[in-house]
């Protein structure tokens, strides 16, 4: 049984520096034979120890990469420095959770200026029980091509219906990584601010259910996936956001030399949003404040 060791620097920190290879490939090795052994034998039902071994593989490998594995505490949240995600962030912290931010670059046109929003937002936030900002890598331009959303060319404008935005298995790429980190960091819940009213396959209760079942057989540990705002509308996250600095926050897929458009889709997303709960929009737009839709 071969496992390879490199590429996986962000997820296992000490392999970066080349602690402990060598000891984590002899382990998995051996659980891997003594398992395949078990198995044939009938010792075991070989579900029941896929997940056994999976799990004690996590922490072997943890351990060769002096990775800390946790109580289970605490919760991460997708962030991806817009209004949703960032008004999540605030709503934990007031229940008092601890809270890990997540954000995920894949390569797409608006990720500087976003990243930099999450930064500012988590800063703004800053207290002991909100962790740094995590960022992870999971590039997609290689599967989306030549996608507005890589290229930053035709960029769906205000008035486009929700399917103009849509990309591929945006929320299942953001997940697998994220859910990853959470299993190998000791972590058992992971947040993101999905609306109800979110039309796609990838963000139905089915496609959750299915992925946790998928992490939880691929690695031994069980991993929460939570949906706090599944049930609320745009209007009833808004409301929660009140007192939050949602200025620093960002929607744009079109920003203009890091200030929102105000001409694409998810401009005029936010520009209804703050007047569809009556809170003052202090978003800077390229060409002048915020349009107010009637």
């Amino acid at each position: 049984m071969a496992y390879r060791l490199n590429g996986i620097a962000e997820l296992w920190p000490g392999f970066a520096s080349g602690r402990g290879g060598s000891f984590a490939q002899a382990a998995v090795d051996s659980k891997g034979v003594i398992g395949a052994w078990l198995c044939a034998s009938g010792v075991f039902p070989g579900r029941w120890l896929a997940l056994t071994m999976a799990s004690h593989s996590v922490c072997w490998w943890a351990m060769a990469a002096n990775v800390s594995i946790g109580d289970g505490c605490g919760i991460a949240v997708l962030l991806s420095g817009g209004l949703d995600s960032a008004i999540l962030v605030g709503e934990l912290l007031r229940q008092g959770e601890r809270v890990y931010p997540l954000y995920i670059r894949a390569s797409l046109a608006w990720e500087e200026d976003e990243l930099a929003a999450a930064r500012r937002f988590v800063a703004a936030l800053a207290q002991p029980r909100l962790a740094g900002l995590v960022v992870l890598h999971l590039p997609v331009d290689d599967l989306y091509g030549g996608h507005w959303s890589v290229t930053g060319q035709s960029v769906p404008e205000a008035g486009t219906p929700d399917e103009a935005v849509y990309l591929p298995g945006r929320n299942a790429i953001l997940l697998l990584k994220a859910g990853l980190w959470c299993q190998l960091h000791g972590i058992s819940r992971l947040a993101l601010g999905v609306l109800g009213s979110n039309p796609f396959g990838d963000a139905v209760p089915a496609f959750f259910e299915h992925l946790e079942s998928a992490l939880r057989l691929a690695t031994g540990i069980p991993l929460t996936v939570l949906r706090p705002f599944a049930g609320l509308s745009k209007v009833e996250v808004m409301e929660r956001g009140r007192g939050l600095p949602l200025e620093l926050t960002f929607s744009c897929i079109a920003p203009q030399e890091g200030i929102h458009c105000g001409r694409c889709n998810k401009c005029a997303e936010r520009q209804q949003a703050f007047h569809a709960v009556g809170l003052e929009d202090r978003t800077l737009y390229a060409g002048g404040s915020a349009h107010r839709p009637a």
